[in-house]
C-alpha cells in the first residue's frame, strides 16, 4: 500500500532521485494528476463503498442534505426509519429509487407541501442528496453505497499514532442460554447504536447500546454458555480501535492504518476524539498500546498504485530532465499495468458465462408454480 508520504518518497529518492522542493511539488502534483486521470479512465477499478456517517441523516421538512464525501457515483439509497415493535431499536430499511432525471424530479415536487418519512426518490443535484417525499419528523439514518470521488492526497503519514484492540468490554453477570439482555458493569462510552457483540462462545448478536448506560439488548436468544468478557464491533463488523497519543478527527474517514501485523486496514468510520473504526475485523494478536501508522492512500488497488508514479517519471523524464530512454522506459511499465487493468478488471466478477438474451425479463417469484403430481411425484 502507498501512502502520500511512501508515493512521494519513491518517486523523489528513487524514480527520479531529486530530492529538491521543486520536484517535490512536482510529485504532488503529477501524481494526484494521474491517478485522478486513471480512476476515471477505468472506473470499475474504484470499489464501491458503504457511507454511514454519525449525523448523516434526513431533517425535518429539510429536503436536501450535505452528502458527506463528494461522490461521483450512487448505486443505492437507504433510510432507516422508525424502530419495530418486534424489534426494539432496530429501523426498517427503504431502499430509495433514484429519480429518472431532473425533469420527473421537477414534476414530482410541483406540489410542494407533501411530506413523509417513507422515501421515494432520491436525486443528486450540486453534492446534495434530496428526497421526494420531503422528509416529515425526520432524524433518519441514510446510507449511501457508491464510488467516492478522489481527492487529492496532501497528508503526511502519522507515525507516532497508537492503537489498541480489540474493544473490550466486561458484562456483569455471565449470560445464560436463552439470555435476550446482558448489564454492562461499568457506562458505555461510545455513541449510542447499533453494534456488533462477540460472545466468548463464538456467538455474534446485534444489540442497542446506550451512551452512560450499562443495559445491553438484543433479540435472538443466545443458544450457548458464555463468560463475562465480550468484545464489540460495528454494526456492519468492523473493528473498533482507541487511538492514543495523537487526536483522530473526522477527515481520518478514507485514511489506511497499518498494525503491528503489517496488514492495512481501511478507516472507515469516527466515532469520537479517540476512537474509530475499521471497515473488518482486525486479523492480529490483541493490542494494547502499538504503534501503527496513519496515512491517505490513493483510491487505486494496491496492484495498480505505482501506474501514476511511472506516468509522473514519464513526463519527469520528457520535459525537465530530458532522458529519452528512461521517458520510454517508465512509459512501458505505465502502459504494460493499464493493459493488465484492461484484461482483469473489465468485469466485477470472475463469471465466465456469455449470456445469450439480455434482454430475459425477471420473473415475478409470485408467479412461481411448484406442483406436486399426487400419481408419480413428480415435481414440475
Amino acid at each position: 500500500m502507498l501512502t502520500y508520504t511512501g508515493s512521494r518518497n519513491l518517486f523523489t529518492n528513487v524514480l527520479t532521485n531529486n530530492t529538491n522542493s521543486t520536484n517535490l511539488t512536482f510529485a504532488d502534483t503529477f501524481i494526484n494528476q494521474f491517478s485522478l486521470e486513471l480512476l476515471h479512465k477505468f472506473p470499475l477499478i474504484i470499489s464501491e463503498q458503504s457511507y454511514s456517517f454519525n449525523g448523516f441523516q434526513t431533517l425535518p421538512n429539510t429536503q436536501f442534505v450535505t452528502l458527506p464525501v463528494p461522490m461521483r457515483k450512487i448505486s443505492t439509497v437507504v433510510v432507516t426509519v422508525g424502530n419495530s415493535t418486534t424489534y426494539p431499536g432496530v429501523g426498517f430499511n427503504w431502499f430509495v429509487r433514484e429519480c429518472p432525471s431532473l425533469q420527473y424530479w421537477n414534476q414530482l415536487n410541483l406540489t410542494r407541501n407533501i411530506k413523509s418519512d417513507i422515501p421515494q426518490y432520491f436525486m443528486v443535484i450540486n453534492g446534495k442528496l434530496g428526497l421526494y417525499p420531503t422528509p416529515a419528523v425526520g432524524y433518519n439514518p441514510i446510507t449511501i453505497i457508491g464510488q467516492a470521488e478522489p481527492i487529492a492526497l496532501n497528508t503526511a503519514d502519522i507515525t507516532t499514532a497508537t492503537i489498541t484492540t480489540p474493544k473490550a468490554l466486561t458484562l456483569l453477570v455471565a449470560p445464560a442460554i436463552g439470555d435476550l439482555t446482558a448489564t454492562l458493569s461499568t457506562n458505555f462510552l461510545l455513541p449510542t447504536g447499533t453494534y456488533q457483540i462477540l460472545f466468548s462462545s463464538g456467538e455474534q448478536r446485534l444489540c442497542t447500546l446506550t451512551l452512560n448506560s450499562t443495559a445491553v439488548v438484543w433479540t435472538t436468544a443466545l443458544t450457548a454458555v458464555a463468560s463475562t468478557a465480550v468484545t464489540i464491533r460495528t454494526s456492519t463488523g468492523g473493528e473498533i480501535l482507541t487511538i492514543g497519543t495523537v487526536t483522530p478527527t473526522a477527515s481520518w474517514v478514507g485514511y489506511v492504518l497499518q498494525t503491528t501485523d503489517q496488514q492495512w486496514y481501511h478507516i472507515d468510520g469516527y466515532i469520537n476524539s479517540t476512537t474509530v473504526s475499521i471497515s473488518q475485523p482486525y486479523t492480529g494478536a490483541a493490542i494494547s498500546t502499538a504503534a501503527s501508522v496513519v496515512g491517505q492512500a490513493s483510491l487505486i488497488p494496491q496492484a495498480y498504485q505505482l501506474i501514476p508514479l511511472y506516468r509522473s517519471a514519464e513526463l519527469y523524464y520528457t520535459v525537465i530532465s530530458k532522458d529519452a530512454e528512461r521517458a520510454n522506459k517508465y512509459k512501458a511499465l505505465a502502459d504494460e499495468g493499464e493493459a493488465i487493468i484492461r484484461n482483469v478488471e473489465g468485469n466485477k466478477t470472475t463469471d465466465p458465462t456469455i449470456e445469450d438474451n439480455i434482454d430475459k425479463s425477471i420473473i415475478n417469484p409470485n408467479l412461481a408454480i411448484n406442483l406436486t403430481d399426487s400419481t408419480n411425484s413428480n415435481s414440475y
